[in-house]
C-alpha cells in the first residue's frame, strides 16, 4: 500500500495528466483509466481516496504499447474485481488473435477463455519473442517477459489444481 500511495502521489504531482518519468524516452503518460486503477488498488488495500474511478471504454484497434497498457489494465482490473466485463473479453480476443505468440496476451486469453496449454507451451519454449509492446528487443527483455508470464501461468495452475 505504501508503494502504491507513493506512486499516486507522484502521479498527482505530475498533473494535469499523470506523466510518469522524465526525458523523452522514459516518460509514460497514463490514461485516466490507468490512473484510476491505482486508486482502485489503494482502496482495495485499505486507503480511501474516495470515488475517483474513471471508466475505460476498451476501444478496439489499439496496437503496440497502447494495446499492452489496455491488457495490463484488464489484468489488474480482473485481479481487483475477481472478473472482467464482456468488452474486456473482446479486447483479449482481439489482441491475442493479432499476436498469438505474445505470452502475456496468450495468458489472458487462456485465463478468461480457457485452454491454458498454449500458455504452458510458450513458457517451455527456448525462445519467446517479445511483442512490439515491449520497449526493447534483446535477450534480457525476452527473459523478463518469459519469467513474468510463466509466473502468472504457474500461479494460475496452482490456484486451479
Amino acid at each position: 500500500l505504501e508503494t502504491i500511495e507513493r506512486h499516486i502521489e507522484y502521479g498527482e504531482n505530475a498533473k494535469p495528466i499523470w506523466v510518469m518519468g522524465d526525458g523523452l524516452i522514459t516518460r509514460t503518460p497514463y490514461s485516466f483509466a490507468l490512473a484510476s486503477l491505482w486508486y482502485q488498488t489503494a482502496r482495495k488495500l485499505g486507503h480511501n481516496y474516495g470515488m475517483i474511478d474513471i471508466g475505460n471504454t476498451y476501444k478496439s484497434g489499439l496496437v503496440d504499447y497502447e494495446a499492452h497498457l489496455q491488457m495490463l489494465f484488464i489484468y489488474h482490473f480482473g485481479e481487483l474485481h475477481a472478473g472482467i466485463t464482456n468488452n474486456m473479453l473482446d479486447r483479449i480476443r482481439e489482441h491475442s488473435a493479432r499476436l498469438p505468440d505474445a505470452p502475456f496476451y496468450e495468458f489472458l486469453r487462456a485465463k478468461y477463455l480457457g485452454g491454458i496449454d498454449d500458455s504452458v507451451a510458450l513458457c517451455l519454449r527456448d525462445s519467446v519473442p517479445v511483442g512490439g509492446y515491449v520497449r526493447c528487443h534483446d535477450k534480457p527483455c525476452e527473459l523478463a517477459e518469459r519469467i513474468f508470464v510463466c509466473g502468472l501461468v504457474a500461479k494460475f495452475l496452482y490456484d486451479n489444481q
